[in-house]
């Protein structure tokens, strides 16, 4: 996906995620980028298959949602990266047990996703 790693292509994406449906002309009065840049980067995120243009109005398609989807979960991860290092600390410092390992998890990490994710591979892990 290197077209979400131009800045201009990656701010349109967001834009146009954020909106659900936005007007070609909005998005452009927005964006504050030059024409060129502007109609550059739309083309890019069609001929990707990332955005689709009906009438006047832009979307994500369905692979934009997904990707959208998977651009928001690495956001939370981001954000909860301190506290899963620590639990990887206490973890593999401590040789707790599962019921200690799901208490510190439930307790440390706030996103209910990847608490899901974390408590099913402690499960699997310790099982």
């Amino acid at each position: 996906m290197k077209v979400l790693g131009n800045k201009d292509s990656f701010d349109l994406f967001n834009n146009i995620a954020e909106k659900v449906i936005i007007d070609t002309m909005v998005l452009q009065s927005t964006t504050r980028l030059s024409k060129k840049r502007y109609y550059t980067g739309i083309q890019k995120l069609m001929a990707c298959g990332l955005i689709r243009r009906k009438s006047k109005n832009l979307s994500l398609t369905s692979f934009g949602q997904i990707i959208n989807d998977i651009m928001l979960k690495m956001d939370s991860a981001v954000n909860e990266y301190f506290r899963l290092k620590a639990v990887d600390l206490i973890i593999s410092s401590r040789g707790i047990g599962e019921k200690e390992c799901r208490q510190l998890v439930d307790e440390f990490i706030k996103d209910r996703e990847i608490k899901t994710v974390l408590l099913q591979r402690i499960e699997g892990h310790l099982n």
